[in-house]
């Protein structure tokens, strides 16, 4: 969760499925990836086992919470440790790629107002949505706002000459994008 609250890893939620009881037991004892992980199935497995032994103890007496085992203790202690530690280890995922889709106007003059449309354009390693640098033909357009993933706001730079220019979106964590002849300067 923390790693998702400050914008390190984004877990888009599966579609929807009605869950079987295979299907529920195979995401207990698997990995974000859905591959069967050897820590999950343990910690699972090793609580399976406190709880069945705290329900047989109960019910042979029930006037008396039981008392349960110093090493099954140890052992659901343990195993939870571990499943939290490698949680909190786990590597982030690879921030997505920026992509360009458009550009609007897609012709203009010098220091015109051109929307850039897309996706990637936040800072993946922050989190924030810290505006990226733009180019036209490899000259740096100015970003009006902050934007957002998917949109950014920049006036052409005013020496743009005549012609078709690529355009270049660099997000401040470095991944890039390049849109071959998406604008023609008039």
């Amino acid at each position: 969760m923390g790693q998702i609250g400050n914008g390190t890893v984004s877990k888009k939620p599966p579609p929807f499925k009605r869950k079987t009881l295979a299907t529920a037991t195979k995401e207990i004892v698997a990995n974000d990836q859905g591959d069967l992980d050897l820590g999950d199935t343990q910690y699972f497995l090793f609580n399976l086992v406190a709880l069945a032994a705290f329900f047989i103890a109960f019910f042979h007496d029930p006037t008396k919470l039981p008392v349960l085992s110093d090493t099954l203790v140890g052992l659901t202690s343990a195993s939870a440790a571990a499943y939290v530690a490698k949680k909190a280890a786990a590597p982030a995922a690879p921030a997505a790629p920026v992509k360009i889709t458009a550009v609007s106007p897609q012709k203009g003059p010098p220091a015109a107002a051109v929307k850039i449309f897309g996706s990637g354009f936040s800072d993946a390693t922050s989190g924030n949505g810290g505006a990226p640098d733009v180019m036209f033909g490899g000259l740096t357009a100015e970003v009006q706002g902050n934007g957002s993933d998917t949109l950014i706001h920049v006036a052409l730079p005013p020496t743009l000459p005549q012609g078709m220019a690529d355009v270049q979106v660099v997000a401040a964590d470095g991944r890039t994008a390049t849109l071959p002849n998406a604008f023609e300067r008039t």
